[in-house]
């Protein structure tokens, strides 16, 4: 786990919300791979070309991290997966 460092690129920032590079987390979500189990993703904000990059790596799959341009997209990805698993009528 780890803080980041604040950038002062614009992107890196919103009126509410700081994006700092070298960010780490990890959290525990609905496993992507084994129907009703959770598991552990680590969350990462990246340097980008001039906007932060989002890396989410499961801890089942640490070989296919999901990397997008928001951290949303990296969740949206996630949560559709463990609702295929699901059997999830949309």
């Amino acid at each position: 786990m780890a803080t980041g460092r604040i950038c002062t690129l614009p992107n890196y920032h919103s009126e509410h919300n700081l994006f700092p590079i070298g960010y780490v987390s990890i959290r525990t979500h609905a496993s992507m791979f084994q129907k009703g189990q959770r598991a552990k993703y680590k969350c990462e904000i990246l340097e980008g070309d001039n906007r932060p990059i989002y890396k989410v790596t499961p801890e089942e799959d640490a070989d296919h991290p999901i990397i997008k341009d928001s951290s949303t997209g990296c969740w949206v990805y996630i949560c559709q997966k463990v609702n295929d698993l699901q059997d999830v009528k949309k």
